[in-house]
C-alpha cells in the first residue's frame, strides 16, 4: 500500500470506506423495524403461545410490522401471525396472511413457527388442506418442542382428516412429551398432553400414543386426575 501511487492510494481507501458504509445502509431499515416492533414483542409471544388479546391490539402490531422486507422471514412470519389472530376468519385477512408466511418460507424454509403458523391458517381455510402442512412441519422439525403444543393441538383437530403417515409422526410425540421431566426439573410438555384430553380427537391422539405402554398410561391418568381436581 506504501509504494502505490496516490490516485491507487484513494481508490483502494474509498473501496475499503464504502464497505462499512454499504453495510450500515443495509442495516439501517432492519434497526428502524426493531425500533417499532419492540414495544409489540409481548403480543407476538402470546400469539405464539395461543394467548387471546384484542383484536385492536393485534392490528397495530401488524402496522408496524409492515415494513418488512422479503428477505426478512422471520418478521414476514410475525406479520402472518398477528393477522392471523386479528382475522377472525376473514376470508381475505387469512389470504393475505398465507402469502405473508409462504414469503417467510422462501426465506427460511427450516422455521418451524412459520410451518406451524402455515398449518393453521389452512385449517381455517379448509381442514383437509392442513393434511400435507402437517406432514411438512412434523417433518422438518419434529422434536422442536416450542411450537410441540401448537401443532400437537392442530394435529388432534385435524385427526378425522390426517392419513396414516402424518397420524404416525403425532402419536409418536405423545410419549417423548410424556417423559419431559425425565429431561430437566424446570421444563414439561406434560400439561399440553393434558389440553388434548379435553376434545375426543386430542383423546384418541392421546390413547394411540400411549397404546401398549400400560405403566405410562396409568401415570398419565392418575396425572389427569390429579390436575382436574386441582382445577376445582
Amino acid at each position: 500500500m506504501a509504494s502505490a501511487p496516490l490516485p491507487a492510494k484513494i481508490v483502494i481507501g474509498g473501496i475499503f470506506l464504502c464497505v462499512p458504509v454499504l453495510l450500515a445502509v443495509l442495516a439501517v431499515p432492519r434497526f428502524l423495524l426493531g425500533v417499532r416492533i419492540e414495544p409489540f414483542s409481548g403480543v407476538i409471544d402470546s400469539g405464539l403461545l395461543g394467548e387471546r388479546l384484542p383484536p385492536s391490539i393485534y392490528r397495530a402490531a401488524s402496522d408496524a410490522l409492515a415494513g418488512a422486507s422479503d428477505d426478512d422471514g422471520e418478521s414476514l412470519s410475525n406479520r402472518a401471525l398477528v393477522l392471523v389472530m386479528s382475522a377472525d376468519r376473514d376470508p381475505a385477512t387469512i389470504a393475505q396472511s398465507r402469502a405473508l408466511v409462504i414469503h417467510a418460507l422462501q426465506d427460511a424454509p427450516s422455521n418451524t413457527n412459520a410451518w406451524t403458523l402455515l398449518c393453521q391458517i389452512d385449517t381455517r381455510r379448509a381442514p383437509t388442506d392442513a393434511v400435507a402442512c402437517l406432514d411438512h412441519a412434523f417433518a422438518i422439525s419434529p422434536f422442536d418442542w416450542y411450537t410441540a403444543e401448537w401443532r400437537m393441538s392442530l394435529a388432534a383437530y385435524e385427526w378425522p382428516y390426517l392419513d396414516e403417515r402424518v397420524r404416525d409422526k403425532a402419536v409418536g410425540l405423545v410419549l417423548p412429551m410424556w417423559n419431559t421431566l425425565g429431561w430437566t426439573n424446570t421444563f414439561t410438555l406434560r400439561h399440553a398432553l393434558y389440553d388434548l384430553s379435553f376434545t375426543e380427537n386430542g383423546r384418541q391422539l392421546l390413547r394411540a400414543g400411549f397404546a401398549g405402554h400400560r405403566s405410562e398410561l396409568r401415570d398419565f391418568n392418575r396425572y389427569i386426575f390429579e390436575e382436574n381436581a386441582n382445577a376445582q
